[in-house]
């Protein structure tokens, strides 16, 4: 019932929930990079838990704009969580705590790890949404 209203809500207003979702993307890719990496100065759990649930809350607003266009969605997540990374490293150049965060394996990995779970998630919604159409 929740996800159909969702669903319709969404459909009314296409542009803003669009606009909204990527302005989401961008901003948590690039706060919490430096908080929800294990193992690294700054770790914070509340982080990583609240970066799981941005996540999850765009992914219900891709599932809801794009039904089965899975290349947009690892795209736009791809681009938008390197565009917000890339925004957090220009805002900090040359500081000293983001020194340990500049490894060739965060910068790359962090983008691929957020659009892998935006597609998960894309994907059990887009799984479940058809079964329920098609009981």
């Amino acid at each position: 019932m929740f996800g159909e209203q969702f669903s319709r809500r969404v459909q009314e207003k296409r542009l803003h929930f669009m606009i909204f979702a990527a302005c989401m993307l961008v901003f948590m890719a690039g706060v919490s990079f430096t908080f929800v990496i294990p193992g690294f100065k700054g770790f914070d759990g509340y982080f990583l838990f609240l970066s799981a649930y941005t996540y999850f809350v765009v992914a219900s607003i891709f599932s809801a704009l794009f039904d089965q266009q899975i290349f947009r969605i690892v795209t736009m997540s791809l681009l938008l969580s390197s565009l917000g990374m890339g925004l957090r490293m220009w805002l900090e150049w040359g500081e000293v705590s983001l020194a340990e965060h500049m490894d060739v394996f965060v910068l790359m990995g962090y983008p691929l790890a957020i659009t892998f779970f935006i597609v998960c998630v894309y994907s059990l919604l887009i799984v479940n949404k058809t079964r329920k159409r098609n009981p």
